[in-house]
């Protein structure tokens, strides 16, 4: 920027630096993703460890480690959360985790794998969740790419309405976010995966990816993650 002073008759031309906005100076990351697990009363005991495995394995697995590394900045930042009911939501850690090698990631796989499960009962409020994973983005200690939450659930929002869920997303794409799924296809929810397409996505290349069944889930995760990671 220039500036230009008169003293004593003369004119003085200062030259300062250019300013730098907070975002700029803030660390780079490729993208900003929120992981939230279904923890509701229709997950059972086996259905909450074949979810938090299929994590575990995820993050251990080469071709996760290769997606978050061969981006620009290679590496991202990664938060977990456990969700169900209205006010039953809970962070696994405190601070984003940064993972840029396949140490950063086998460190976070090892979180997963020591974090007990928070809720057992409660209804499947998905709008909550959205809502709780959208305030995670408030300032974010990182210029990060894309942000991303990666919603996974075998049932419809049952607290308190649909409508919720559909202003939830909308909130969270306005502020610049993206939800993805991954819909668990249950005997009782059939058609999850059509319901999570209508009203659970959305925003900037949002797309599902389908579980058939928990006993798939821990393929169909690290296929998301791939996908999910890999865009660009």
């Amino acid at each position: 920027m220039r500036t230009l002073l008169k003293a004593g008759g003369l004119a003085l031309l200062l030259l300062s630096a250019p300013t730098t906005s907070h975002s700029e100076s803030l660390p780079k990351v490729d993208l900003a993703l929120v992981l939230a697990i279904d923890v509701s009363g229709s997950v059972s005991s086996s259905r909450w460890i074949l979810q938090r495995d299929g994590y575990v394995r995820a993050f251990r697995d080469p071709e996760v480690v290769d997606a978050i590394t061969s981006g620009p900045n290679r590496r991202i930042v990664v938060l977990m959360i456990q969700w169900s009911d209205e006010t039953d939501v809970a962070l696994i850690s405190k601070t984003w985790t940064i993972i840029e090698s396949g140490a950063s990631a086998e460190s976070f796989a090892d979180l997963i794998e020591k974090t007990p499960r928070r809720f057992s009962t409660g209804f499947t409020a998905i709008a909550s969740a959205i809502k709780y994973c959208t305030r995670l983005f408030t300032d974010l200690p990182f210029k990060a790419g894309r942000r991303i939450i990666d919603i996974s659930g075998d049932g419809r929002n049952t607290y308190p309405s649909r409508s919720n869920v559909e202003k939830a997303r909308d909130e969270a794409i306005e502020r610049g976010i993206t939800i993805n799924g991954l819909p668990i296809v249950t005997e009782s929810e059939p058609d999850i995966a059509h319901y999570y397409e209508k009203h659970v996505i959305g925003g900037p290349r949002s797309f599902f990816l389908v579980a058939d069944g928990y006993e798939r889930f821990g393929e169909a995760v690290k296929r998301k993650l791939v996908l999910e990671i890999a865009a660009r």
